[in-house]
């Protein structure tokens, strides 16, 4: 994935592709349904962000695209919350029996994600920050598709997805409605606002423009096979036998063109092999 900084442009392109957002009238009581039961779901949203300081609309949007709004999973990734997770990220959360609650799960979901250090929820951090944390691919390998995971259901968004198997299909359409679709209808519902005047960076944090750029939280092998080296470089030994493909990852660090990975073990591989489209 490559590196995104959010500058005055982009902040421009997010709020102008925002305030020029059409919802699909074909898909608007798909859409709505979805917003309503946000809408509802407020107070159980509110009882975990509000201690931590995250808007009960963000959560509200990452149960709908982890959870199809389901409290009988887990919020990190679908996953059932009958027991620990299994997907990327795995064994989360790491206390877990039958008397725990999807509202625990979900606060570690996201102070897992770091999601609780965010400090600035304007909108254009907020789009930002969406698209960044399914993967900026769309922008870098096909950038006349918007990316669906912010704008499928909308006038910016008809065709072109990754697959499940994390190819690029240029006539696979997302079944899934976006998330800026669903913060457009709140905030047509009045259920929210945004305060255009908020400073924004590059990760969310209320510091400078100069700081990086999210890192994607997980991702996939995408080559037969995959050294798993002690540190950022070839000529750092093996730590393991090699990755396989298709197996999943959980990124915790970047440097030099190479993410440390938490699969079997913890070790560097080089970034270009791991698809982060998930």
């Amino acid at each position: 994935m490559a590196t995104l900084i959010l500058n005055n442009i982009l902040k421009t392109e997010y709020q102008t592709l925002f305030d020029t957002c059409e919802i699909d009238p074909g898909k608007l009581s798909q859409v709505d349904m979805i917003v309503d039961k946000i809408i509802a779901n407020r107070p159980r949203y509110e009882s975990v962000g509000n201690p931590l300081q995250i808007p009960w609309y963000f959560i509200g949007m990452l149960h709908n695209m982890e959870c199809s709004l389901s409290f009988n999973k887990h919020l990190h990734n679908g996953d059932p919350l009958s027991a620990r997770t299994f997907h990327v990220p795995a064994n989360r959360p790491p206390v877990w029996g039958p008397g725990n609650t999807w509202e625990e799960s979900a606060t570690d979901a996201l102070v897992f994600e770091k999601i609780n250090q965010r400090t600035d929820w304007s909108l254009p951090a907020l789009l930002y920050f969406m698209e960044g944390f399914n993967g900026f691919g769309y922008r870098q390998f096909h950038p006349l598709v918007k990316s669906p995971y912010l704008w499928s259901y909308s006038n910016h968004y008809t065709k072109g997805k990754y697959a499940d198997d994390g190819k690029w299909d240029p006539d696979l359409v997302s079944q899934q409605c976006g998330t800026a679709v669903i913060l457009k209808r709140m905030k047509e519902k009045g259920a929210l606002d945004f305060d255009s005047s908020d400073t924004v960076d590059e990760t969310g944090l209320m510091q400078n423009d100069n700081l990086k750029t999210i890192l994607p939280s997980k991702g996939f092998v995408i080559v037969d096979k995959l050294n798993i080296r002690a540190d950022a470089g070839t000529k750092f030994d093996p730590v393991a036998l090699p990755l396989v493909k298709g197996a999943n990852v959980e990124i915790k660090e970047e440097k030099d063109g190479w993410y440390k990975v938490k699969a079997t073990i913890d070790g560097w591989v080089l970034k270009n092999y791991i698809n982060t489209q998930v």
